[in-house]
């Protein structure tokens, strides 16, 4: 579920990790605030600076980020309708009859009634996830993100002049990531109880009429596999570093 939003913040991430010219880091906030991330605290972690700095970034750029900024930054539009198709139960199928008779008794007539059929549900999927695909997208990116906090409190843990604060922080980015997946776990699960595609031919009918601008991804995979393994995961790279700074705990401690 790639999308342009994702793009601009990965550039940015590469930026912050083997920064080019500072000059390059305001450009790269613009592009990614134009491209839907509104959430100021995700882009000055991706840049590894401060809020103000992002702020900074964008007045730059002409943009009022406390103007301009609202709660998430996907926006997807209801269709009106697909080849004809609405939505509608009792007019989508009075549309379809017409049509499967105008084809007479040949297999067209058959192709056309699959094919209504499958415009009907798509049009309905469509409309019925407006609202819940920004959701799930909005919290994916903060799993995500959250996800990349815990290995940034981790890494400060090596050059910190306080590391019990540290500690205390990096335990806490955990506890945050956990919640992140569950969050995102049960956003995305709303999404594939909607009503959608057995296979790939009806999502690629589906593309056929929706601009690509205009179509709501669709998701891949079980969302309470993948919050599993991500929480396995997760968990099993904190107990191997708890042991680590135990080490470390010990020694600052004399007991070694």
């Amino acid at each position: 579920m790639s999308t342009e939003r994702e793009r601009t913040m990965t550039e940015l991430r590469a930026w912050a990790a083997q920064p080019p010219a500072a000059v390059m880091r305001p450009q790269l906030v613009a592009a990614a605030w134009r491209a839907g991330e509104r959430n100021v605290s995700a882009l000055a972690e991706a840049a590894r600076v401060s809020r103000q700095t992002i702020y900074a970034d964008l007045e730059t750029h002409g943009i009022d980020a406390r103007a301009e900024r609202v709660l998430g930054g996907t926006v997807f539009e209801k269709l009106t309708e697909l080849n004809g198709y609405t939505g509608d139960d009792k007019a989508d199928m009075a549309l379809m009859h017409q049509r499967a008779n105008a084809a007479g008794a040949t297999s067209l007539a058959a192709d056309v009634v699959r094919e209504s059929l499958i415009l009907h549900h798509s049009i309905k999927w469509h409309n019925n996830l407006v609202d819940l695909a920004p959701v799930e997208i909005d919290a994916r990116a903060e799993r995500d993100r959250a996800l990349r906090a815990v290995d940034l409190r981790w890494e400060e843990l090596s050059s910190t002049a306080n590391f019990p604060a540290a500690h205390h922080s990096w335990i806490l980015a955990h506890d945050k990531a956990r919640k992140a997946i569950v969050s995102w776990q049960a956003a995305a699960q709303a999404c594939v109880d909607a009503p959608g595609w057995s296979d790939a031919i009806e999502w690629g009918l589906y593309a056929q009429y929706v601009p690509e601008e205009k179509r709501i991804p669709k998701i891949t995979g079980d969302p309470s596999e993948t919050a599993a393994t991500l929480l396995a995961e997760l968990d099993a790279e904190h107990a191997r570093r708890r042991e680590l700074a135990g080490q470390t705990l010990a020694v600052a401690g004399g007991q070694q």
